[in-house]
Formats: structure tokens, sequence, C-alpha cells
């Protein structure tokens, strides 16, 4: 409206501005939803590739059968880079579910993101 952004929830309409929540810092997330890879035998996720810049720490969670997994980016970059991030051996399952986030209220900017999981011979 006139040029500025407002955000609407229960409690009213709000001017989205600056760079904290009422003074809070603000978490971002992207959720990209869950996937099969196209198959229905169970698969091991290897890792993430994002192309990202961030000010700060950028994490992945991966979601499996209700349980929560917590990876971080191996670093962080000011300038676009492909960040690489390794994710656990031990989760096996038909479905993933991938969620990036930043942390301190960190800025970013993603460009790319890939997953990459091995498909295992097991049906479920």
């Amino acid at each position: 409206i006139a040029g500025q952004a407002y955000g609407a929830r229960a409690d009213g309409l709000f001017l989205l501005e600056g760079g904290t929540d009422a003074g809070a810092l603000i978490r971002a997330s992207m959720s990209f939803g869950s996937t099969d890879f196209g198959t229905p035998k169970l698969k091991r996720p290897e890792y993430a590739l994002v192309g990202l810049s961030s000010t700060g720490a950028m994490f992945l969670k991966v979601k499996v059968r209700g349980a929560e997994y917590v990876y971080s980016a191996r670093r962080s970059d000011s300038y676009t880079a492909i960040q690489r991030i390794d994710l656990g051996r031990g989760i096996q399952a038909s479905y993933l579910e991938f969620e990036l986030y930043n942390s301190d209220g960190c800025d970013f900017e993603i460009n790319t993101v890939s997953f990459q999981a091995a498909e295992l011979t097991r049906r479920i």
C-alpha cells in the first residue's frame, strides 16, 4: 500500500519495516515440503547444496516420521556461493521434509537448492 509492505495476523495489520519484530530478531524459514524423490523405496538423505548469501549461520531441518534433525551449513558468505550441508547417516525413510532457516535474524538470499539422497534397495 503506497509503496509500503504490510502483514496481517489475527491481532491486526502491521507495517513490515526494520530488521526486528518489536525488538526481537526475525527467524525466517523456507519449507520445501515432503518428497519421496520420485520413488517409493527407502532412501537416506546425504547432503543439500544451497546457493545462497548470508550474514550469519544457516540451518537445514530434516523432518522424518515426527522426528526432526538439524544440520548447519559449513560457513556463511556475504556473496552468493554454494553451501554444502551434510546430513546424518542414520536417517532412512520413504518421505523426507526439508526446511531451511536462518539464525539470529541474519539476512540471506537463496539462489538454488538441491537435495541428494541415496536410494536403498529395500522397499517400505
